[in-house]
């Protein structure tokens, strides 16, 4: 999946890249094919904070570390920012895994570089995808359900 053409992954820490690279195993290559297609040219950046604040505050106008930030540059390119402590801290709050929580914020992005605004239904599709492309994880309120 790192070698794909129309997937690049990019981690700004040597440390991190080292480390996952070993054993990242999430499915971002068969999300960005089924949200955006096959010839959708992606860059997914795990950011460090400054990168993604620096960015926020320039394109956005927000002074906040974002979670995720994505950027489309033609109808067959784009790039996603995600910082990774951020998602962290959040996962709990969508009563999700990390690992989960991961995924679905690449979905989010890979939706908004589709076009799609933030509503009830981006959230719908969300959930939807998220289900069908990564359906062997659950969510920690799945997962803690007694019976």
């Amino acid at each position: 999946m790192l070698n794909s053409d129309t997937l690049e992954i990019i981690f700004q820490s040597a440390l991190e890249t080292q480390k996952k690279r070993k054993d990242f195993n999430l499915p971002f290559l068969a999300i960005k094919d089924h949200i955006l297609g096959k010839k959708y040219t992606l860059s997914l950046v795990f950011a460090n904070k400054k990168t993604v604040t620096d960015l926020n505050k320039k394109y956005r106008d927000k002074d906040y570390t974002p979670n995720i930030l994505s950027f489309p540059y033609s109808k067959q390119n784009g790039e996603i920012f995600i910082h990774l402590p951020t998602a962290k801290k959040q996962a709990p709050d969508f009563e999700m895994d990390f690992d989960t929580y991961l995924v679905f914020l690449f979905i989010h992005g890979c939706l908004h570089l589709k076009g799609m605004p933030h509503s009830s239904t981006m959230e719908e599709l969300e959930r939807k995808i998220l289900q069908k492309m990564y359906s062997n994880k659950k969510t920690k309120n799945e997962n803690t359900r007694k019976s």
